[in-house]
């Protein structure tokens, strides 16, 4: 721990488990930044986790992520406990809310996405009957479709229809960094030239 005059800073080890089954901090209010986590390389960790909770109950406690700001106004002492997280030092910030103010960083500079390492592009002309644009995969990390002909095309699942289906109009793209399963379009007549372009482990 580092004790500054308005503020303490608390490193947490979370390679293995707190002793006792949690620590107890020594402030009983204040305010509370979950500021900062690292591995052994001194890559930011933005998976990392803490639970935090006070009073003594054992089913009080409620996680916290990375850049997370909680105050405390109670007399009650924290706890903070963790799972076990191989190679993370953790860094909570205490300090007087009177006296130091806590802004979490923006979502973006805490956030690290997980990355592929293969890109797979290929053209698909879909039809007036349900057309297979990108067979599911487990392994994806991102999908992008641009619809490159010259009509509209309907996507959604295998059911998609015209009248119901997410309508992509000349030009216009879809992307998603989280669905992984099969990807189906459909045109009103004609063909439409469809590219998409998946990333995946």
């Amino acid at each position: 721990m580092t004790r500054g005059p308005e503020y303490q800073v608390w490193r947490f080890e979370l390679e293995t488990a707190p002793p006792g089954g949690f620590v107890r901090l020594e402030i009983a209010a204040g305010k509370f930044w979950f500021a900062d986590a690292r591995d052994a390389t001194g890559a930011l960790r933005a998976d990392a986790l803490l639970e935090i909770a006070w009073g003594e109950a054992d089913d009080d406690y409620f996680p916290i992520k990375l850049g997370t700001v909680v105050t405390n106004r109670g007399g009650q002492k924290a706890r903070v406990r963790w799972t076990v997280q191989a190679g993370v030092s953790a860094y909570l910030v205490i300090g007087d809310p009177a006296l130091v103010e806590f802004q979490s960083p923006a979502t973006a500079s805490i956030v690290q996405g997980e990355q592929g390492s293969t890109i797979a592009s290929t053209a698909v002309a879909a039809a007036t009957t349900t057309t297979l644009l990108v067979a599911a995969s487990g392994s994806r990390f991102a999908i992008e479709v641009a619809n490159a002909g010259a009509v509209p095309v309907f996507i959604g699942g295998a059911g998609v229809t015209v009248a119901a289906g997410f309508p992509l109009d000349p030009g216009q793209r879809w992307r998603s960094t989280s669905f992984r399963g099969a990807l189906y379009g459909i045109v009103a007549a004609g063909t439409a030239d469809m590219r998409v372009i998946e990333e995946t482990a």
